[in-house]
């Protein structure tokens, strides 16, 4: 049998669905499952939740539009809402504040030559492993 992230339709996102499924089975808690609160929310959330059964993860199934703020989750979005959850980094200099300056929308400006280190913030994707479909 082969797997479905092997064709070729799927060999743009493929390192990144992978990359996100093993975030998902390393991931010790539970998984929060969110869906529009439709009929077509409820039938798109049944293969994940078929894999997840199928691997072992424990999951909780909610049908709501936005994201929760804390834990590791899955939102599936309905056909044509390509919009999803508005994910707002924040961005800050870790290393050398005297080097780069960072704005709020994230652009990089160079003060003076060496070595800087930016992090960015996105809170529910980076940080809590979240996942939008």
């Amino acid at each position: 049998m082969r797997r479905l992230l092997d064709s070729e339709q799927f060999s743009p996102i493929a390192p990144v669905l992978n990359d996100a499924a093993n975030s998902i089975r390393s991931f010790e808690g539970t998984v929060m499952l969110l869906a529009a609160p439709s009929l077509v929310g409820a039938l798109s959330v049944v293969p994940i939740e078929a894999a997840l059964i199928e691997s072992g993860i424990k999951y909780r199934r909610r049908f709501r539009i936005e994201s929760p703020n804390i834990g590791s989750w899955i939102h599936v979005l309905g056909p044509g809402n390509e919009d999803g959850p508005k994910f707002s980094p924040t961005w800050k200099v870790t290393k050398g504040e005297d080097i780069v300056k960072v704005s709020s929308d994230g652009t990089v400006n160079a003060l003076n030559p060496g070595d800087a280190t930016v992090e960015a913030k996105i809170p529910g994707l980076a940080a809590k492993s979240g996942l939008c479909l």
